[in-house]
């Protein structure tokens, strides 16, 4: 089942890869270094409203809606919805006020797009409910690709502006929401008369928001570690070093995708069951994925000076150092991710906040320190010494709290024997399909 659902996200993040390489050279070939600054101000104002205001309810509504049969999940959804919506209003509000330069200039648009996207999102994550991961597949994908449709469209005909590309998003992220709702409302959460009328009690409601909470604290602390360096850059540097590091940024994390969907599907295969243990098939993906990405990471980097100059033009060759560090972080922090999810999907998420701190940390410390020279490489070696604290963390976890061996980096042969037997099943399904 779990194999089965991977494959399926493997094949979307492919889209998705692709589908975010392009909308990257459109904006960036249309905007310019300052502009693709601008846009990636709100897009980093975005990414931290929604972050903020999802208080960890996706998460833990998927492990509620497993852990007790009897839970009223459209109240309770909706409740997360009203939530989740306020919260991205004030939040939203509160950064502007403090770091105008988030908007963009469009103060209204972001703050309107900031809050339609916390919607978006939490959709998203409440969708990984469904163990085959069909509808978060469907989500993912739906935003991304209907945004690179206007972007082509904008690029074509020379009208691929900040407000253009801000006022776009902000209507499709609405469509997206609205569709969601009424996928996860007919196909996934249960039927209101299915639930006793006596199911709701205030101790499931009270036992939800501090599971939630606590799977917030981790979601906080990682938007911190993942853009303190973006903050920082935005506030001292100027809007062209900030259009190119945004290109490295967004670029590198492409690799990254594989990582982030076997955690995906991790969580929601496990989550709020109680048979079987997740921590062998933990162990063996990220066996299988952390030396073949940073093997592919490696090859990527000695091409990357001629690869950023001839995707994104030669005003953004300055990108290409940061891009190869970068490439290098967004590996080793997706591999601890990985490991992270034996807490995780067991209802531990403490565990996991430990881990995070402990990387956010020396991160803290050592940035007022930073010279300003160079200040994109700078932050970038930041960013991958983090990665490599949570990733040392975490194996050292498996060590002191689960009393097991520090976890082997190397695939076994067990592992590639799977994997094979895997791929072959796969491909011998669709070449019977096609029969």
């Amino acid at each position: 089942m779990i194999a089965r659902a991977w494959f399926k996200s493997i094949c979307s993040v492919a889209a998705v890869v692709v589908i975010g390489f392009a909308s990257n050279l459109l904006t960036a070939r249309a905007l310019g270094p300052e502009g693709r600054g601008s846009y990636s101000a709100v897009i980093l104002l975005t990414t931290l409203v929604s972050g903020l205001a999802q208080f960890g309810f996706g998460q833990a509504f998927v492990f509620a809606s497993r852990a007790d049969k009897n839970l009223d999940q459209r109240g309770l959804f909706w409740k997360c919805s009203a939530t989740v919506l306020l919260s991205a209003v004030v939040i939203g509000q509160l950064f502007l006020m403090l770091a105008p330069r988030l908007s963009g200039g469009h103060a209204i648009l972001a703050i309107i797009f900031c809050t339609s996207f916390s919607l978006y999102t939490l959709y998203v994550s409440a969708a990984q409910l469904q163990s085959d991961l069909n509808v978060y597949n469907i989500g993912k994908l739906l935003f991304p690709s209907l945004s690179l449709i206007v972007f082509i469209f904008g690029f074509l005909g020379q009208w691929l502006t900040l407000e253009y590309a801000l006022t776009a998003q902000t209507f499709l992220s609405i469509v997206c929401s609205v569709v969601l709702v009424v996928i996860i409302l007919k196909k996934i959460i249960r039927k209101t008369g299915e639930v006793s009328k006596t199911a709701v009690s205030k101790n499931a409601a009270v036992s939800f928001v501090p599971l939630a909470l606590r799977y917030h604290l981790v979601v906080v602390l990682g938007l911190v570690t993942t853009n303190l360096d973006k903050v920082y850059l935005l506030l001292r540097g100027g809007l062209g070093d900030f259009g190119l590091y945004s290109v490295a940024v967004s670029t590198s994390r492409l690799i990254g995708a594989i990582q982030e969907t076997a955690s995906t599907a991790l969580f929601s295969h496990f989550a709020g069951r109680e048979t079987g243990d997740p921590k062998d098939t933990i162990l063996m993906v990220f066996r299988m994925t952390l030396l073949p990405l940073l093997a592919v990471a490696a090859i990527i980097s000695l091409a990357s000076t001629h690869l950023i100059v001839f995707v994104f033009g030669r005003n953004f060759g300055a990108a290409a150092l940061p891009f190869n560090i970068l490439l290098f972080e967004s590996v080793i922090g997706g591999a601890s991710w990985i490991l992270a999810q034996q807490f995780n999907a067991t209802g531990r998420p403490g565990v996991v906040l430990t881990r995070q701190l402990a990387a956010v940390l020396p991160v803290l410390f050592l940035i007022p320190f930073l010279s300003q020279e160079n200040l994109t490489v700078t932050l970038a070696l930041l960013l991958l010494l983090g990665s490599c604290i949570r990733l040392v963390v975490t194996l050292l976890m498996y060590r002191i709290i689960l009393a097991q061996p520090i976890p082997s980096i190397a695939p076994s042969k067990a592992d590639l024997k799977l994997a094979s037997k895997i791929i072959g099943e796969r491909l011998s399904a669709k070449h019977r399909r096609y029969e």
